[in-house]
């Protein structure tokens, strides 16, 4: 990928140039970076971070002043030390499609990290230690209609349903995920019967190429919500031309 980032802004006390010794400190709980447009690689699975190391830019403030050895020396890069962390690519995972009563419907998500890679092809697992994503992250679901299928006798009902969704524990309590699952539930005020797609409300960074197309672009976890006892369309077996 590309960039760490991160909105941390240092400051420097006293507010003048001085020669001496910078000691930044600062509260980073998340740590963030571009993904490579192109796809992931092997360089992409977990990685231990002990330190970061800023650009020279990072450290130079409005008049120039800089991270100088001497005084007629260059601006430097400067390394901080870190508490230790590990840095995952990591996706939000909903199952393909979800059967449901005629009223609600429970979706299970899931977060998941890149482990490795078997025969050129990405495997993810199960992240069951980051357990402090809560409904700020996962907002719920999306129904887009030039997207999604919706075959509910009244075709309004989609949006609103996809409206109701909220984000809890597993088990439809507690507010954070639980070993890396969580559950999402969208509800229908009325009875209904038919299917429709939905997107997961997320940031980008839990996206992944769904689609699987290899073009690098990146999508938020769908899924089809099936209501009541909907059949689909009857099947058609087999036709020929006849004559009687």
């Amino acid at each position: 990928g590309g960039d760490l980032e991160s909105t941390l802004t240092w400051t420097v006390t006293g507010g003048g140039d001085f020669d001496g010794i910078i000691r930044l400190m600062g509260a980073v709980p998340d740590l963030t970076w571009q993904r490579n447009p192109v796809g992931v690689s092997p360089g992409d699975t977990l990685l231990n971070l002990t330190d970061l190391q800023l650009a020279a830019a990072a450290l130079t403030d409005a008049d120039s002043v800089c991270v100088k050895l001497n005084a007629l020396g260059t601006c430097l890069a400067t390394a901080v030390s870190l508490t230790p962390r590990d840095l995952q690519l990591v996706r939000a995972a909903l199952p393909a499609q979800v059967d449901a009563n005629t009223s609600i419907a429970y979706i299970e998500l899931r977060l998941e990290a890149l482990d490795r890679f078997v025969a050129g092809e990405a495997v993810f697992e199960l992240q069951s230690t980051d357990n402090g994503l809560d409904s700020s992250v996962f907002a719920g679901l999306n129904f887009d209609a030039s997207v999604h299928a919706c075959t509910l006798a009244t075709s309004a009902n989609c949006p609103s349903i996809a409206a109701t969704a909220g984000f809890t524990g597993p088990n439809g309590t507690g507010l954070t995920l639980m070993s890396g699952v969580g559950r999402l539930t969208a509800t229908s005020p009325t009875p209904v019967s038919g299917l429709m797609g939905v997107q997961l409300n997320a940031p980008t960074w839990l996206s992944w190429d769904w689609d699987g197309d290899g073009d690098g672009d990146q999508e938020l976890a769908s899924t089809v919500l099936i209501f009541g006892d909907y059949q689909g369309r009857p099947p058609l077996l087999f036709t020929r031309p006849g004559v009687r």
